[in-house]
């Protein structure tokens, strides 16, 4: 009686293994996957705003990077003028222009630490709007054209993270006519 038993279950086993493959076979079948890559990096250049966000970054950076020289100049000129003068000093007013040089040279590279962080801060800000006009697109095309996934080809350092797909899987370009963009003759 047992050995009806076990190999009832087992039979039971392998047609439920084998009903659920084959349903799964099924719904694959019927809904395949399709996969295809772009990258938001390789769009924004060809949108008509990405210029001039790249212009009022470049300005803003150069505003920054004159404030940072402004600091670095006031400071070369105070201690040049400390060490002309540091031999004839009282040794307490020596000491407080020491700390006062030593203060300014912190916040130098205090400034210098928060400039990057102000830059990437400012592009964030700059460019949202357009990641935000890209990732719609991609949604778009992606609803239209019956794409399960869409990979973005390449992360942040424009390294590819694609490393081999088929002609056709690249939807760049299908992206760029949903933004209303003509495609450049070198990406068709």
């Amino acid at each position: 009686m047992s050995y009806n038993k076990h190999f009832f279950k087992s039979t039971f086993f392998f047609l439920l293994l084998f009903c659920f493959t084959a349903t799964a076979a099924k719904a694959q079948e019927a809904n395949p996957v399709k996969i295809g890559y772009t990258s938001a990096a390789q769009v924004l250049p060809f949108m008509p705003d990405f210029k001039q966000k790249q212009n009022e970054l470049e300005t803003y950076s150069k505003q920054l990077e004159r404030e940072l020289q402004s600091q670095q100049q006031d400071f070369q000129a105070k201690l040049k003028n400390y060490e002309e003068k540091a031999n004839d000093m009282p040794p307490v007013l020596k000491q407080q222009k020491e700390n006062e040089l030593r203060n300014m040279q912190q916040n130098i590279i205090e400034f210098q630490q928060s400039l990057q962080q102000d830059l990437q801060e400012k592009e964030q800000k700059l460019l949202q709007p357009l990641y935000e006009k890209v990732q719609d697109a991609i949604e778009k095309v992606a609803a239209r054209e019956k794409y399960t996934f869409v990979l973005n080809a390449f992360d942040g350092t424009m390294t590819s993270t694609i490393l081999y797909a088929t002609e056709g899987t690249d939807i760049t370009n299908l992206v760029l006519k949903e933004l209303g963009i003509e495609i450049p003759k070198d990406k068709e």
